[in-house]
């Protein structure tokens, strides 16, 4: 090349950059903002995974929540290692993961929850692979953002709850399907075989997870019907069915446990009432009106307080739930058979918190219960806002102040909750392993250690949430009273005899944690409370704690 062709050949170039940077001076905020990320995007994923791994630093929670579920796992993952018995309740997955962690470090609190940050880190991970491919850097990188910072997320994914496992599961999940079901790359029948095996697997995982894992193969089987695609609908339904089968199997002959996952957990939501069945099952309006409240109030309460748009609301607002699913329909009709991923992602979301709002109990009513299909609902949210405010109607301005509703109350959130978890570090660090815990609760723990360390080796002891007892005396077994089976003072006194219960603790557990009021979680009082009545030599107070919001110990004789 001349000299002459290689200046003109730089003149041109010079000329085209200012050219551009007029077209992109010219374009909307959004837009000026994936030019700029174009180039960068993967930098601003380490710089919010670096945000994420120092805000889980300072979110980091050494105690186990007042919920139970979080200290039920490490329970049952304690005595499926020492004693062999199975994870019959809830999912077995986890416990069996954290039981091979207990093999190696023993019952560390804190190594169990380092995993499952890790398994949130994997999460986020795959989400911005998946999200990167599939919508405009500005929305990914908003959105990513977000999930680092989530207050909500940051304090689940340093429990010991499933969640953070699952997510990750999803999220590997969502990639495989996306790269070997939704793919336009052909792949030879050898290959697609092993894919679709893969996929089934994944779905298995997650449904031993959490038994609301049902619903992502639910979710699946409805897109391949609907997009046509049998083949693998066959193969997939065929190998997740043969996985389940043989895990069941497995159980039968390994651990001679017979009943089914999904049956441990079942009984509960068909009641009417999760801690009485007296009450009798659920009808079918019964279902109905379950779904409907619980619509309101995960999707207008729970979800926006989530991301920081609201804030402690007791109230539900109706038509804040039925936009959001009219916005769902919206996304599924603008990307049907225009965009394969997004629509199948809308029936996943869709199925998936269909089936949560349909079985749960309104009584439960927690944040946690929505959290693993948060992160899919709100990228569906967000594309559907982006395609029917950009792409349909143009307007840039509506569709920019829902982004900065959301991340702004996401922002607020976290920078609120943060010199509350800064004082929670420092008083852990100085060795108060209860900071934090009101008195109901304190008192609580305190009986369960002080009934561990004097009683007989022998005593068994009762307390309603027998998994928190478990932590706080170093591995102490107890036993479970959740709800009352019977109004028969012989046979709840039977019960507890045949379980070989010596003791019951009886704390004063408040209904609403954040405040004292008359009102207390009353199982365990209506329990005794009936044996009394009839046999009330049976019963003898042994030891009480605290000068409110007591804790009683007794004896059954």
């Amino acid at each position: 090349m001349s000299a002459k062709q290689s200046k003109r050949k730089i003149v041109k170039t010079e000329k085209v950059e200012p050219q551009i940077q007029q077209v992109v001076q010219h374009k909307a905020f959004h837009q000026k903002l994936d030019y700029f990320l174009e180039k960068r995007v993967d930098i601003f994923l380490y710089i919010f995974s670096g945000l994420w791994v120092l805000l889980s630093i300072l979110f980091f929670d050494p105690k186990v929540s007042i919920g139970g579920d979080d200290s039920e796992y490490i329970s049952r993952a304690y005595e499926f290692y020492e004693k062999g018995v199975f994870p019959s309740f809830q999912g077995p997955l986890y416990p069996i993961v954290l039981s091979i962690l207990y093999a190696v470090a023993g019952l560390q609190i804190i190594v169990f929850k380092v995993f499952s940050i890790f398994f949130y880190f994997v999460h986020l991970w795959f989400f911005y692979k998946l999200l990167k491919k599939h919508l405009p850097l500005h929305l990914t990188a908003m959105i990513m953002l977000i999930l680092s910072i989530n207050a909500v997320l940051l304090e689940y994914t340093g429990t010991t709850y499933a969640e953070a496992i699952f997510l990750m599961l999803q999220a590997i999940y969502l990639y495989c399907f996306d790269k070997y079901i939704l793919s336009e790359t052909k792949e030879t029948s050898l290959k697609s075989y092993l894919y679709y095996g893969i996929i089934a697997f994944l779905l298995f995982l997650m449904f031993i997870t959490k038994n609301i894992g049902l619903a992502a193969f639910a979710g699946t089987f409805l897109f391949l019907i609907v997009s046509k695609q049998w083949k693998p609908l066959i193969i997939i339904s065929s190998c997740y069915f043969l996985f389940i089968i043989s895990f069941e199997t497995g159980k039968r002959l390994i651990w001679e446990y017979d009943a089914v996952q999904i049956s441990s957990q079942g009984s509960t939501l068909l009641n009417k009432h999760p801690y009485d069945a007296s009450q009798g099952q659920e009808n079918l309006k019964g279902f109905i009106m379950r779904f409907v409240q619980n619509s309101d109030d995960y999707l207008s309460r729970h979800f926006l307080e989530i991301n920081g748009i609201r804030y402690n609301s007791k109230k539900t607002i109706p038509l804040v739930s039925l936009f959001i699913y009219v916005l769902i329909a919206a996304g599924l009709l603008l990307s049907f058979r225009k965009n394969a991923f997004w629509f199948f992602t809308g029936i996943y979301t869709l199925t998936g918190i269909g089936i949560i709002f349909i079985v749960l109990q309104t009584y439960w009513s927690q944040d946690r219960l929505i959290l693993a299909y948060f992160p899919v609902l709100l990228a569906f949210l967000l594309y559907a806002s982006y395609t029917l405010l950009v792409k349909k109607f143009g307007n840039n301005w509506i569709y920019l102040i829902v982004l900065f509703l959301f991340l702004g109350g996401n922002i607020i959130k976290t920078i609120a909750l943060s010199p509350e978890k800064y004082t929670a570090m420092k008083q852990y660090i100085k060795g108060d392993n209860l900071y934090g815990f009101t008195p109901d609760w304190i008192n609580l723990i305190k009986m369960s250690q002080w009934a561990a360390k004097n009683l007989p080796e022998d005593a068994f002891i009762a307390s309603r949430k027998p998994g928190v007892s478990f932590i706080y005396t170093q591995g102490k077994e107890f036993f479970g009273i959740w709800n009352v089976p019977s109004e028969d003072p012989d046979e709840l006194y039977k019960l507890l005899k045949d379980a070989g219960v010596t003791h019951v603790i009886m704390a004063s557990l408040r209904v609403l944690p954040d405040r004292k009021t008359d009102r207390v979680i009353n199982t365990i009082h209506r329990y005794l409370g009936i044996i009394y009545e009839k046999y009330p030599e049976k019963i003898e107070i042994v030891h009480v704690i605290g000068e409110d919001e007591k804790a009683f110990l007794y004896a059954i004789k």
